[in-house]
This record gives C-alpha cells, sequence and structure tokens, in this order.
C-alpha cells in the first residue's frame, strides 16, 4: 500500500514536472505545430537581439515578446474567447455586446458618447472651426463651395441597445463643436447625418450589427440629406434620390467588430448582420465610369493605400464636379453620390481630412465635401501637430 501510494506521488511529481517544462520547451523547440493568431490588425512582437549597450531594455522587450508568442497561446486565447462569447460577455475591451447581439465598439466612441474623457477640447474645437473657416475662405476666392457632413456613431442611433451601464453626457464634444461651429461660424454649411438616420431608424436597421459602420441603407439616407443641402445651391442636383436605386437584401459575416472580438476563432459566425446589394436604376441614360488610373501619391504610412483615391465620370455637362475628402463611412456613400456628378473624386488621405491642396488645385471642382465621422473631427488639428 505504502509502495502504491509513493509510486502515485512519484508520478504525480513527473506530471507536474512535465506540465511546468512543456510551455519552455514548446517556446524554444516548436514541438507541437500551432497556427499564428489571426484578424489580430497588429504586427506581434519580435524577439529582441541580446546586446550589452541597450540591457535595460531588454526586459520590457522580452516582456512583449513572451506576452504574444507563450506557447499555446492560440488555444488559450480560443478557450479564453469561446467561454466569454458563450456567456454573452466581451472578451475584449474595445467591443461591446449590446442588445440583440448589437456590438458597439468600445474605443474613442465610447469615450466620446458618454464624456468619459476630455475628448475633444475647447481649444481644440476653436482650432478645428478656425481651419474650417480659413479653408472656406480660400476655397471661396476659387469659386468653390465648401461643405462639411458628420457621420455619427451607432451609440447616437441606436442608444436603445447599448448595456444600461453606458449613459450619455448631457453634452457630446460633438454637441459643444456643432454649437460653437454654428454660432461663430454661420457661413459653413455643416450637416449632422444625425437627424436623418434617426427619422428612417424605426423602418430597417440602418447600422451594422457586427461593424461599427452604417450599412448601404444607413448610408443612402445620409446621402439623401446631403444632396437636399446641396440641391439649394445646386438645382440640377437631386433634392431626393427616392426611387433611384433598387435594394437587394443580404448578409454579412465580415464585420470589423465580430473581428475583433474572437480573432479568427470558429464563432466568427456567430454576428450576422444585415445588408444590401445596391443597383442604379438609370443606367439606361448615362453609365457611371469608374477611372482606374492613380493619380495622386496615397498618405504616407496609409495602411489602405489602394482606398486612397476613387474617380468617377458620367459625362453629364450640366452637373456639377466634386472633390470628397473622406474616411471608411464614404465606402458606401460613393454609389449613391458618384452617379449625379459629372465628375467625382473620393480621396481617403488616412483619417486627416487635410486641405489637399495640390489635389483641389488640379480638379478645380465646383465642390468640396469633407464626410467625417464624428470621432475623428478633432484629427483635424491633431494630425498636424
Amino acid at each position: 500500500m505504502e509502495r502504491t501510494r509513493k509510486t502515485y506521488q512519484f508520478i504525480s511529481i513527473i506530471l507536474f514536472g512535465c506540465m511546468l517544462a512543456l510551455p519552455f520547451l514548446q517556446l524554444t523547440f516548436h514541438l507541437i505545430p500551432e497556427d499564428e493568431v489571426s484578424s489580430e490588425n497588429r504586427n506581434l512582437a519580435t524577439k529582441p537581439i541580446f546586446d550589452w549597450s541597450k540591457l535595460d531594455r531588454l526586459p520590457s522587450q522580452y516582456d512583449k515578446y513572451l506576452s504574444d508568442h507563450f506557447s499555446f497561446r492560440k488555444l488559450f486565447l480560443d478557450t479564453y474567447f469561446s467561454y466569454s462569447i458563450l456567456n454573452g460577455e466581451s472578451p475584449i475591451p474595445s467591443v461591446i455586446i449590446g442588445h440583440n447581439d448589437f456590438l458597439f465598439s468600445g474605443k474613442e466612441e465610447l469615450n466620446l458618447y458618454n464624456g468619459s474623457v476630455d475628448y475633444f477640447s475647447d481649444e481644440e474645437i476653436n482650432q478645428v472651426i478656425q481651419t474650417f473657416v480659413h479653408r472656406q475662405k480660400e476655397l471661396q476666392k476659387k469659386g468653390i463651395s465648401f461643405y462639411v457632413a458628420i457621420a455619427p456613431t451607432a451609440y447616437e442611433i441606436y442608444p436603445e441597445l447599448l448595456p444600461q451601464y453606458i449613459q450619455r453626457a448631457k453634452q457630446t464634444a460633438t454637441d459643444r463643436f456643432l454649437e460653437k461651429l454654428h454660432t461663430c461660424a454661420p457661413e459653413i454649411c455643416c450637416i449632422y447625418l444625425k437627424d436623418s438616420l434617426l427619422q428612417h431608424k424605426q423602418k430597417e436597421l440602418l447600422y451594422l450589427k457586427n461593424d461599427n459602420h452604417w450599412n448601404a441603407l444607413g448610408a443612402y439616407h445620409a446621402t439623401n440629406a446631403i444632396f437636399s443641402c446641396l440641391h439649394e445651391k445646386y438645382p440640377t442636383l437631386p433634392r431626393d434620390i427616392t426611387g433611384q436605386f433598387t435594394f437587394e437584401p443580404t448578409v454579412t459575416t465580415d464585420g470589423n467588430l465580430s473581428g475583433w472580438m474572437t480573432i479568427g476563432s470558429k464563432f466568427d459566425r456567430q454576428w450576422i448582420s444585415n445588408n444590401y446589394n445596391v443597383n442604379f436604376n438609370n443606367t439606361l441614360q448615362y453609365k457611371v465610369e469608374k477611372d482606374t488610373i492613380q493619380n495622386y501619391e496615397p498618405t504616407p504610412g496609409f495602411p489602405y493605400p489602394w482606398e486612397f483615391e476613387q474617380e468617377f465620370y458620367t459625362h453629364q455637362k450640366d452637373k456639377p464636379t466634386i472633390v470628397v475628402i473622406r474616411d471608411s463611412y464614404s465606402n458606401a456613400i460613393i454609389p449613391f453620390m458618384a452617379p449625379f456628378f459629372n465628375h467625382s473624386l473620393f480621396i481617403f488621405d488616412a483619417w486627416e481630412y487635410g486641405d489637399n491642396k495640390e489635389i483641389i488645385q488640379n480638379e478645380q471642382p465646383d465642390i468640396v465635401l469633407y464626410i467625417i465621422y464624428e470621432p475623428h473631427i478633432r484629427n483635424i488639428v491633431r494630425k498636424s501637430k
């Protein structure tokens, strides 16, 4: 009996020692093949090189390396993420699971909505307004009209889908910015697209459930609001594009928020969102031609250089031309805008919303329109610092 007990103790010690040694052996010799963790949207830390002259940096560098490459990392992450998701909880703070499986970004959108940080200071607000006034005056000298459209976050359109612990600030940074802009620079035509989207939200879902962008229907209503404003000065543009497009319902599982949360695990298909394929009805009268030649160099460091420039022609001489300085929210807007301009150029300048003087000087458009995702309004001054 005593011998059996000692045998069990010995085996337990050996097994425990193997458990302790296995991660170190795996990290060194890679005895068991492991897949790389996908969809992290970043480069993992590389193994630091030992250098006597830089020993003070080695501990922190090696700590980052081990955090990104510890043994069985993907297995542990998938297990943790799967457990959290099955319990209806988000495994990462950058994504919030709302009601009806609606996902919200827990990054800058949350800080803007609840006012938890000094997200957009009064000084920065003044600087952005001064920048807009300067741009408007410079463009006016050239006979170019200046417009700004602000795309709201899903928080502003679907607050009822947020967890109860998330409450809107009495006055967000966007509220303060728009109030001051309308008071100090009423000549700037700025459209906050929130009002238009709220008017239509009861009929169909306007934002993707698994992504922090609007869907095609949300972009359609946003574009309609923009045209309603542009039509006042440019009557050849439609006031309303209702009936000009056909929407074919579809579904998508490729959302950035669900991608962040699942890191490519087997649960990445759990978040399915409604979207639409869009067809322009009036192709017999005139066709939208896309120019695939890239005339301008992308913003240095822009991770999606192929999206920097998109250009379209319809050859309708009675219609104005436009340059749109945009972000990813305009991806879904382009199909609704391009058919109604003689020439349209969409520039995605790495969320900087710069003056793009060279492009505008070369294009000489009738209209310059900035479409800005509301958490990024501050980029106009922060990117220039």
